[in-house]
């Protein structure tokens, strides 16, 4: 018979203890995650993981996934900077979300240095990929942080998202094990697994979290701004995705697969005009192109939804600042020192000066978030 501890009878405090001692004695113990109710070992104990892999057969898994406290818990594991994977981690941890990276060496190295060779071995594929997650059970993670390890975990019965413990250890042949009942999981289905690559993210396993959601959190979004969208706010939306592209590697209409949203907007601008001769003419000879550009005013929605809004002049972040007073934090002059003049009514050089400036701003704020 299975030992079951009803959290909200024994209170989380001893609950936390009696998993911990468990755990740290190298016993498997059944827990609650927002999804489902797993077979967990800590990931440094080779009994109790050996265990696991008599429970359930090896086929059963692809490898073993580490399940961390809290989303900062990432960097004692992977210290190379990733846009896409801190954005992820940011936005949806904790939450039903599984985040396949690879790992260098010396970070592969220091897993192996901490569960073990032969627990690494199984965590780590072969193209030296681990996957990580960090549930949103608070139970779970207060365990977790108390161990000072990750726990591995499979599902007790894969496919019974959202069930309580009872249904969960029905008709299951696993031997007598401590088990924590925290009610259902919140979620009728299992998390979404996600590869991050350097610059982009893909969905491997569909989940609680919908693509669209997804989507929608991890687009990073710059817009900039002048008066009215059809000269410096065009030409710096093309530097913008003709650096990135350069940056990313990739080309500038599949930047939107990496998360990046570039666009621009006027804070007088009437809607449909096109980009003037001189800006068309001189983002012609830099690689891009404003022939299909249209000006935009910017409205309250696009503003309020972006991540970053750089203006040309101070009066016209003042400006925007005064209309929505939420904007205060990601408003700022492009050129910290000093306006973007309007090269409007100017030479053809005039408009080459101005873009060769903006070129060179647009590239050091980019350069700053990618960072």
């Amino acid at each position: 018979m299975h030992e079951i501890l009803k959290l909200d009878e024994i209170g989380e405090p001893q609950a936390v203890s009696r998993a911990v001692v468990a755990l740290q004695a190298g016993l498997p113990v059944v827990l609650p995650t927002e999804t489902l109710y797993a077979l967990s070992a800590a990931a440094d104990q080779r009994r109790s993981i050996n265990r696991l892999r008599q429970i359930k057969t090896p086929e059963a898994f692809p490898g073993w996934v580490l399940h961390i406290d809290r989303p900062s818990s990432i960097a004692r594991w992977i210290r190379r900077p990733n846009r896409v994977l801190n954005r992820l981690i940011d936005k949806l941890w904790p939450g039903p979300l599984a985040v396949r990276v690879s790992l260098s060496e010396p970070e592969q190295q220091a897993l192996r240095a901490a569960l073990g060779v032969e627990t690494c071995n199984e965590t780590v594929d072969a193209k030296g990929r681990v996957t990580f997650r960090c549930p949103d059970q608070p139970l779970t993670r207060n365990i977790i942080e108390e161990l000072k390890i990750p726990l591995v975990m499979i599902g007790v019965k894969p496919g019974d998202a959202g069930r309580d413990l009872g249904t969960a250890l029905a008709d299951t042949a696993i031997p007598s094990l401590l088990a924590i009942d925290a009610g259902p999981g919140r979620y009728r289905s299992s998390s979404t697994l996600i590869e991050v690559f350097e610059s982009r993210w893909e969905i491997q396993r569909p989940g609680a979290i919908a693509e669209r959601t997804i989507t929608r959190v991890m687009e990073q979004t710059v817009v900039f701004v002048c008066s009215g969208n059809t000269c410096r706010s065009p030409m710096a939306e093309q530097l913008g995705k003709i650096f990135l592209s350069r940056k990313l590697g990739v080309a500038t209409s599949e930047l939107d697969m990496t998360g990046w949203n570039i666009t621009s907007a006027g804070a007088h601008a009437m809607a449909g005009a096109p980009a003037t001769a001189e800006a068309r003419s001189v983002i012609r000879d830099m690689g891009g192109s404003l022939e299909r550009h249209r000006s935009r005013a910017a409205t309250a929605d696009l503003l309020l939804r972006a991540d970053l809004i750089l203006t040309m002049t101070d009066g016209l972040r003042q400006e925007l600042i005064e209309i929505l007073p939420n904007l205060a934090g990601k408003v700022v002059r492009l050129d910290p020192d000093s306006d973007v003049i309007d090269p409007i009514g100017g030479s053809i050089e005039v408009y080459r000066q101005t873009a060769e400036k903006i070129q060179q701003l647009v590239a050091r704020r980019l350069e700053e978030l990618l960072t």
